[in-house]
């Protein structure tokens, strides 16, 4: 019985676990691709209104410049680079071809790739390089009737990305959506191979990319390994936590049931069924109600699924049984021909307990046998149909018949009639309450009587609450009806000042 406990537990913690882990290569790249994003906005968020301060004063720098590269150009050349961190460097080509620069040395004519023409108001963005330098610069360019302003660019952002996680395992680059053959990057540059971790609009056209290493990937992996495997435990014990306590609330409503049955706490409660062609009562549906001591009486819905899954609907249904077959010959019913209608389950009638059982209460109390019937639901599944087909025809043969109930709603359907030879049915409330409306299970309803009057059934109709829904049933033949029009379920004491 340990093994039987302990090897499914061990099971499942191994599965969820496992699956844990195995989510460890996505669940890695998105934490980098999470980081280096959260990253880069921080890093943009620094820098931004630098840079943008900067860019937006260009014009007026700019006319701050002779142009004529005099050593006042020079010094104001020299000044601006040394008091900001954001520029490497700044140019002044003139007109008639003479260069100058914040630095000392000339990088004579570079070849400059236009990136964005338009990137603000009279500036464009561009790319170039160093002489003997394997990486590329990023220019930002004016053009005055002067000549050009040249701004060299720290690449901060993408140094301090590659600074973090290692130039030879990342590859950051910018290019533009309107020329994104033309790229600016930072980075091991073998890695353009490799597909774009993620894509940060720096602005409307402009686009950082981010590329990583398979070992950047997969020391992240790595990393995700043990709090994923940490989830896993957490899961499992919380699985195994709500395991334990829906099996202790199980056995604990077993444990609640099976003492209101020791103390007789179920009771039957009868819902009139009337005839509407003779105005008279045919008979009534036994239905359970708990009646727990000093507390409200408890519905059905909310103690008979669990008895069905335990096993206890037997004893309740043979406790109601005996309870409703006493009072109503109490009644004097033994007296009448009404109908007393009892719900079993397709298990109590694949063997021969129940029609053993009704035979001696029936004894007992000196009522007919042709005043029981029993009905079945369509809504579980024969597991024997064969031996609850010898139990039914045994029943026929004391009088007691056999209904289908929620015809048309479940498992077995007509087949169930056929191969059951049921001769009466009972047509379910969805059915019936769409009478009068443009519902297109009307029609449903209405192949179900039409089948009911080929076959020569007795048909009882369900959960009628209007005059308009017995007026169109007993129109079409279905005279025997059921519902709160003709009286709820009661209790025996008012069911015996009934009268339609």
């Amino acid at each position: 019985m340990l093994l039987k406990v302990v090897i499914p537990r061990i099971v499942l913690f191994s599965v969820i676990i496992g699956l844990c882990i195995s989510l460890a290569p996505i669940s890695g790249q998105l934490y980098l691709k999470h980081q280096i994003k959260n990253d880069t906005a921080q890093l943009f968020s620094s820098y931004r209104e630098q840079y943008n301060t900067y860019l937006d004063n260009i014009a007026l720098l700019s006319s701050s410049f002779s142009y004529t590269c005099t050593p006042e150009d020079l010094h104001r050349l020299r000044k601006l680079v040394y008091t900001d961190l954001t520029v490497r460097r700044i140019s002044l080509n003139l007109a008639n071809g003479v260069q100058c620069s914040s630095h000392d040395d000339v990088l004579g004519n570079s070849k400059f790739k236009l990136l964005e023409p338009n990137f603000k108001k009279d500036l464009s963005l561009w790319v170039t390089n160093y002489p003997n330098q394997e990486d590329n610069v990023l220019v930002v360019k004016e053009k005055t009737p002067k000549g050009e302003l040249i701004i060299y660019l720290e690449p901060l952002v993408m140094s301090a990305l590659s600074h973090k996680y290692c130039s030879a395992c990342l590859l950051t680059s910018i290019y533009s959506l309107s020329n994104p053959t033309i790229v600016y990057w930072r980075g091991e540059h073998q890695l353009f191979s490799q597909p774009a971790l993620l894509n940060y609009n720096i602005n409307d056209s402009i686009i950082l990319s981010a590329r990583a290493s398979r070992e950047l990937i997969q020391k992240y992996c790595d990393l995700a390994m043990i709090p994923l495997a940490m989830l896993g435990i957490i899961i499992t014990l919380l699985l195994l936590s709500l395991q334990k306590s829906l099996l202790q609330r199980k056995v604990s409503i077993y444990s609640v049931i099976e003492r209101a049955l020791i103390k007789n706490e179920f009771v039957p409660y009868y819902q009139p069924i009337v005839n509407t062609q003779t105005n008279a009562l045919y008979g009534c549906e036994v239905l359970a109600r708990w009646n727990r001591i000093g507390k409200s009486i408890i519905q059905p819905d909310e103690f008979i699924p669990y008895a069905e899954n335990s096993g206890q609907i037997k004893p309740l249904t043979h406790q109601l049984m005996k309870k409703a077959i006493r009072e109503l010959s109490e009644l004097g019913w033994q007296e009448t021909a009404h109908v007393l209608t009892i719900n079993v389950i397709p298990d109590q009638l694949e063997c021969e307990q129940l029609a053993e059982q009704l035979a001696e209460l029936l004894k007992n109390h000196k009522m007919s046998s042709t005043q029981v019937s029993f009905e079945i639901t369509e809504r579980k599944r024969f597991s024997d149909i064969t031996a609850a087909s010898a139990v039914i025809d045994k029943l026929r043969l004391q009088g007691v018949e056999v209904k289908l109930d929620d015809v048309g709603t479940g498992y077995g359907g007509f087949g169930y009639i056929q191969s059951l030879n049921l001769r009466s049915m009972k047509i379910d409330k969805m059915f019936v309450e769409t009478i009068g409306t443009s519902d297109l299970k009307l029609s449903v309803l209405d192949s179900i009587i039409a089948f009911g009057q080929q076959s020569g059934m007795e048909m009882i109709a369900e959960g009628v609450e209007t005059q308009e829904q017995s007026e169109y049933l007993s129109e079409r033949g279905v005279y025997l009806q059921q519902g709160f029009l003709f009286g709820k379920p009661m209790p025996v004491e008012q069911f015996s000042q009934y009268s339609i």
